[in-house]
């Protein structure tokens, strides 16, 4: 399902401009609502997160800037651990699909629409944040259901490619 939020934890966002209003997210069911921080506590969770994503802290600037750092920070971090159960429809999509996939199990899917997700390129060697409408990229399979239902791609048939 696809619905409009402002929520930051999600697996993808479809942007449609540059208002935030019109960003729809798809999310897997986990509702992200973050109780208020403090200060401390948000420069606390900056530092768990630079030593998690291998860089330095910076812990300087506004409180609102160290919330937007550290929403972005999480965001990170949750794209390189994503523990997410794969869903039921993902082995029914791959027995009903002829699904082409390399080497490392990724399924090609092709983008219907421009949106920020945990993908890799048609090849699977490189990571990509943002995938452009009509580009091919290729999807970890407990991905792909959600990214199938929020009408945000649809699988590369071997024909396709």
């Amino acid at each position: 399902m696809i619905k409009t939020t402002t929520e930051k934890r999600a697996d993808v966002r479809i942007f449609a401009g540059s208002d935030p209003a019109h960003t729809a997210t798809a999310t897997s069911g986990i509702s992200a609502a973050t109780p208020a921080l403090t200060p401390l506590m948000v420069t606390e969770r900056l530092q768990e997160l630079a030593v998690i994503l291998g860089r330095e802290a910076d812990i300087s600037g506004s409180k609102a800037d160290l919330e937007q750092r550290l929403a972005e920070w999480e965001e990170e971090a949750e794209c390189i651990h994503q523990t997410d159960e794969i869903s039921d429809e993902v082995p029914e999509v791959q027995k009903t699909e002829r699904v082409t996939q390399n080497a490392t199990d990724l399924v090609r899917v092709r983008m219907k629409v421009t949106a920020h997700l945990c993908a890799f390129d048609e090849r699977g060697t490189r990571r990509v944040e943002f995938a452009l409408a009509g580009q091919i990229v290729s999807l970890e399979p407990h991905r792909l259901a959600s990214v199938i239902a929020a009408g945000v791609a649809e699988v590369c048939h071997a024909v396709d490619a």
